[in-house]
């Protein structure tokens, strides 16, 4: 009777076992098929994976190393310089456990630098299981001297580099060239740069009506009636532009011309089209996701009234609201014709310290805008720097926009200080260059000329280097 049960019970541990193994055979079958291989780590991993890691080295476009884990180091790493560290510390955001979560630092984009891709189960492994352990590389689009010039620049205009947002993209590869400050996650009142974006939504919904319509610029009529409130729009410096289309607003920023021809426009229509654009909306992909800028919020984006939010949206203001690195990436693609092409700032990572390098995955493009009408916002934006509000830095091929936001405390009453902006770009094919300059919190003494000549210093700068 002994000798019964214990055949049946191998019968039945057998037969668990072949039930186990094809189980894992069909999984894996099934994973093979659909490309997914790996598992992927939660951050908890991650996290404790870190703590049996020294980081890896992070380098740049040039391969010059720019930090590299240091466990001999009370933080974990060391800098090439003090200054290097200065440059690059917020944008990496190499303290994985405050950052890695965040979406906008090299934590949150290469956990590789971890060790995150280390199999300890190798043969190799097993075998020296007290060899300390290093994370992998990771090669950026950004270089250190351009960063370091970009410091220096700020500083010769007299302002502090923590109030200053720079980006600076090929807008023909996606390739981020140069950044300064929080320029992923601080949000700004975008104020007349939105315009151009603005219009070429316009210009795909309604071309005629755009096409066709003109807005007398006088003091009797710069007050609309918004559902039956009297609402007052002044153009910049109280200016009176007389007669103006499509390419002399943009030209000469006029306010009034906006508001007049949003209360024209079908809202949803727009709103659909801007949505493309990714405000108001998120548009994905590998490295980067646009999920923070805004015409209006999203309760007045659900209803078909024209009222005094939306309307105020169009000049970047009221509920308007956007990141320097997004609005960096709209105006590439009015450059790019109306494809936006997939942003990266990796370009290429080690898993391990002994492994080749391995170029990213960056090859995405959507076309967020019809290209007619891109291409037709940037000839408009040519007068810009040639004829109007940006002649003081007059650039070859440079066309662009300016803007100036009033800024709003907490209770959203108007602080008396002002966000200044200019973004725009090259139209030279052999430098596709896109910039966008943002200053925070100045007062009425500075322009949107400021941020306008800081870009192009910057523009000179690297196309003379490249």
């Amino acid at each position: 009777m002994l000798i019964y049960k214990k055949k049946n019970f191998s019968r039945y541990l057998y037969l668990f076992f072949v039930g186990a193994l094809a189980t894992i055979l069909v999984v894996f079958t099934l994973r093979a098929e659909s490309g997914n291989y790996v598992t992927k780590m939660s951050d908890g991993e991650i996290l404790q994976m870190h703590k049996n890691y020294v980081t890896g080295a992070v380098y740049d476009r040039t391969g010059k190393c720019i930090v590299k884990g240091d466990k001999s180091s009370k933080t974990g790493l060391k800098w090439r310089n003090k200054e290097e560290k200065k440059n690059f510390k917020d944008l990496l955001g190499m303290d994985i456990e405050s950052t890695l979560l965040s979406g906008f630092t090299l934590a949150g984009h290469a956990s590789v630098l971890f060790g995150t891709e280390d199999d300890r189960f190798t043969v190799d492994s097993l075998l020296q299981p007290f060899k300390e352990r290093t994370g992998g590389s990771v090669k950026l689009t950004l270089d250190t001297a351009t960063q370091q010039y970009i410091t220096e620049l700020i500083r010769s205009y007299g302002y502090n580099e923590k109030d200053v947002y720079v980006v600076c993209s090929n807008y023909k590869t996606g390739e981020v060239k140069a950044l300064n400050g929080p320029v992923f996650d601080t949000m700004l009142h975008p104020a007349s740069t939105n315009k151009p974006i603005v219009l070429a939504a316009a210009k795909s919904v309604s071309p005629e009506l755009v096409k066709n319509f003109t807005y007398d610029c006088n003091q009797w009529n710069h007050t609309f009636n918004v559902n039956g409130k009297k609402v007052k729009v002044r153009c910049a410096g109280g200016v009176m532009h007389g007669v103006v289309d499509a390419s002399s607003a943009i030209k000469y920023s006029c306010n009034g011309y906006f508001i007049s021809l949003l209360q024209k426009m079908d809202k949803k229509a727009l709103l659909e089209e801007l949505k493309k654009m990714g405000l108001n909306n998120t548009i994905h992909f590998n490295q980067f996701k646009f999920w923070d800028g805004r015409v209006v919020s999203k309760e007045n984006a659900k209803t078909n009234l024209k009222d005094e939010a939306y309307l105020l949206g169009s000049i970047g203001q009221a509920d308007a609201f956007i990141t320097p690195f997004n609005l960096n990436f709209l105006y590439s693609s009015l450059l790019n014709h109306g494809s936006l092409v997939e942003p990266y700032w990796i370009s290429s990572t080690k898993s391990t310290p002994d492994s080749k390098w391995e170029d990213t995955t960056h090859n995405g493009k959507k076309q967020i805008c019809d290209a007619e009408a891109a291409d037709q916002v940037v000839n408009m934006m040519k007068l810009v720097t040639e004829e109007g509000t940006g002649t003081a830095f007059y650039m070859d091929n440079f066309v662009a926009k300016t803007g100036t936001a009033e800024r709003v405390d907490n209770t959203g009453k108007l602080d008396g200080t002002y966000t200044v902006w200019t973004s725009g770009g090259l139209t030279d094919e052999k430098n596709p260059l896109s910039i966008t300059v943002c200053i925070d919190k100045v007062d009425s003494s500075t322009t949107s000329v400021v941020p306008g000549k800081i870009a192009r210093d910057i523009l000179e700068y690297m196309t003379s280097a490249d």
